[in-house]
C-alpha cells in the first residue's frame, strides 16, 4: 500500500509488553525529608500509570462496552448510520452495526431482507506510536449489492470513540494499513475512476488528505462549472490525455468539491499503480504545459486553471504536511482485506 501522488495497517496479535515492575517499587529512604521526618506523596508507578486498551476492546466485541459515535466519523455512503443514530451519543457494537444496516434500507427506501454475512476484527497501530486501536469490519449483504463497513475504535482512559467509518461495495474498494492509512477507490464506469487519501492519526482523529478524479479525455467532452465542451468542437484531439481533479477538502454528498486540475498524456498500459484501475502511465512532459501546446491553449480558452503535474504534486504534498502527515504510514500492511471484482 503506497501514497500515490498523481495521481498505515498489519494486525498486532499481541498485547502491549508487560510493565517492568522493578521500575514501580517506591523506597521509604527516598521519601525522607531533610529533617529526618517522612514526607507523605502521592506516587503513581508506570504500572499504575500504563494504560492496556485490550480489555476495553474485548468488551466491546463482546458488547460489554459502548463507544461514543460521532457524525464526522461516519464517511459512509450507503451504509451509514447518520439516518439512525444520534451523534455524540455511545452504543454497543451490535448497535452501531444495526444503525448502519438501517441505514442501508433508509438509502434505497426499501424494506428488502439485509442481512449481517462476517464480522472481522483485529489490532493496528494508528500513527506508529505503539498503541492499538481495533479495527471492525462488517459485512452486509442486501438483494441489491454487498457492503462492507470498516470501522477505527480508540480506547482511552476517558472511553472509546469510534474513530472513523467507512463503506465499500462492488464498485468502490476501502483499504486500511497497520498504521492507520486509508485508502478508497471507486470506479466511475468506463471513462472515470477516483480515489481520497486519509488517516487517523495516533490520538484517534480523522483527517482528509486529498482525494482525485481521473479521466478518459477520449470520452470526446468535457463538463466544467455548468458547461459542456465537445472538443471535436475546437478541432483536437484529446483522445490520448487523462485529466485529473484534485481535491484537499471533504464535502458532503450534496455539494462539490473545490477542484484543481491538472493533465497528462498516457503511456504504457499495464502500469496501474499510477493510475488506479485504468492500467496505465503518464507521461510527465512540462511541454504540455506551456502556452501553444494545443491542450493548454484549449483549457486557457474555456478558463480553466490548470496545472503541471510537477505544481500539483508541490500541492499535494503542502497538503499532507499542514495534516501532519509522515508518507512512512503509507507503506503499512493492509489489514483485513477486502476483495473487490469491478
Amino acid at each position: 500500500m503506497s501514497l500515490q501522488i498523481l495521481g498505515g495497517c498489519g494486525a498486532k496479535t499481541q498485547n502491549s509488553a508487560p510493565v517492568d515492575e522493578s521500575a514501580s517499587q517506591i523506597s521509604a529512604e527516598d521519601n525522607i525529608d531533610s529533617d529526618g521526618g517522612s514526607s507523605v506523596e502521592t506516587m503513581i508507578s508506570d504500572e499504575e500509570d500504563e494504560f492496556d486498551p485490550s480489555e476495553v476492546y474485548e468488551a466491546f466485541l463482546n458488547n460489554q462496552e459502548v463507544a461514543e459515535i460521532s457524525f464526522d466519523a461516519d464517511q459512509g455512503y450507503y451504509s451509514s448510520y447518520k439516518e439512525t443514530l444520534e451523534d455524540g451519543k455511545s452504543y454497543t457494537l451490535d448497535e452501531i452495526a444495526q444503525g448502519l444496516k438501517s441505514g442501508i434500507s433508509v438509502f434505497f427506501e426499501s424494506n428488502d431482507d439485509i442481512e449481517i454475512s462476517e464480522t472481522r476484527n483485529a489490532l493496528i497501530d494508528c500513527g506508529n506510536d505503539g498503541q492499538s486501536e481495533l479495527m471492525v469490519a462488517i459485512k452486509f449483504k442486501a438483494p441489491m449489492d454487498t457492503y462492507e463497513n470498516k470501522m477505527i475504535f480508540k480506547a482511552t482512559k476517558d472511553g472509546l470513540k469510534l474513530c472513523y467509518c467507512g463503506d465499500s461495495w462492488s464498485r468502490k474498494s476501502l483499504a486500511v494499513n497497520e498504521y492507520g492509512y486509508i485508502e478508497t477507490t471507486s470506479s466511475g464506469g468506463a471513462y472515470d475512476s477516483s480515489y481520497e487519501k486519509s488517516y487517523v492519526d495516533a490520538e484517534g482523529s480523522w483527517h482528509f488528505l486529498y482525494g482525485n478524479v481521473a479521466e478518459y479525455a477520449e470520452r470526446g467532452e468535457l463538463w466544467y462549472g455548468s458547461t459542456k465542451y465537445v472538443y471535436s468542437d475546437y478541432g483536437i484531439d484529446m483522445s490520448d490525455l487523462l485529466i485529473f481533479s484534485y481535491y484537499f477538502e471533504k464535502t458532503d454528498d450534496e455539494s462539490e468539491p473545490e477542484y484543481l486540475y491538472t493533465y497528462a498524456k498516457m503511456g504504457e498500459y499495464g502500469k496501474a499503480n499510477e493510475v488506479p484501475y485504468f492500467d496505465v502511465s503518464i507521461v510527465k512532459d512540462n511541454v504540455l504545459y506551456e502556452t501553444g501546446n494545443m491542450y493548454k491553449d484549449f483549457f486557457d480558452q474555456i478558463g480553466m486553471k490548470v496545472y503541471s503535474t510537477t505544481d500539483m504534486a508541490a500541492l499535494v504534498e503542502k497538503q499532507l504536511q499542514n495534516e501532519g502527515f509522515d508518507s512512512s504510514l503509507a507503506e503499512g500492511k493492509v489489514v483485513l482485506e477486502t476483495e473487490v471484482d469491478f
